[in-house]
């Protein structure tokens, strides 16, 4: 009896190193694929995001590119959001401001296809495109809707606001 119980623990330690082994080479994965996502879940001041590509209302393809020529003023939205749908004369009003400080305003749907007719009721002015990916609302960390924000030339957030707008927030945009 002696004999097998000084094997099966000779056999468990061998097994319990092997596992040791796999666990800390395990973590070792986990913290380097999970080193670049750092920060709050949603949008900040500074944050670094990416150009992409997009398709207008009437099928043309369109790309968001930071090229370094102008700065962009985006509105992501929902038709189906009441917030949003509340914010838009708030909306037109930034938009005039803003293309009059030649930014590029969009303002980028998040809804499916199938809402091609109620995203083309809308009173706007400002070109609306629809994201075809869900990658670029998580590059964008979009966490809540209506979402506003203002994006240099470089691809760096300048300024961002979800929800509605207040008047303080009016103020700070438009300055």
């Amino acid at each position: 009896a002696l004999v097998v119980a000084f094997i099966f623990l000779v056999v468990l330690s061998r097994n319990n190193l092997q596992l040791r082994k796999e666990t800390s080479e395990l973590k070792s994965t986990v913290v380097t694929m999970s080193g670049t996502i750092v920060g709050p879940p949603s949008s900040q001041i500074g944050d670094i995001v990416p150009s992409f590509d997009a398709v207008s209302l009437e099928g043309k393809p369109t790309s968001i590119l930071y090229d370094g020529s102008s700065k962009y003023l985006l509105y992501l939205f929902s038709v189906r959001c009441g917030v949003c749908e509340n914010e838009l004369p708030k909306w037109n009003e930034i938009a005039s401001r803003g293309k009059l400080k030649n930014y590029k305003v969009f303002g980028l749907s998040i809804d499916p296809e199938d809402a091609k007719g109620e995203l083309s009721k809308l009173d706007r002015n400002f070109d609306l495109l629809l994201l075809q990916s869900k990658s670029v609302q998580r590059a964008y960390r979009v966490v809540a809707i209506p979402l506003v924000m203002i994006v240099s030339g470089k691809g760096t957030v300048e300024w961002v606001h979800y929800g509605a707008l207040s008047e303080g927030s009016l103020r700070e945009i438009s300055s």
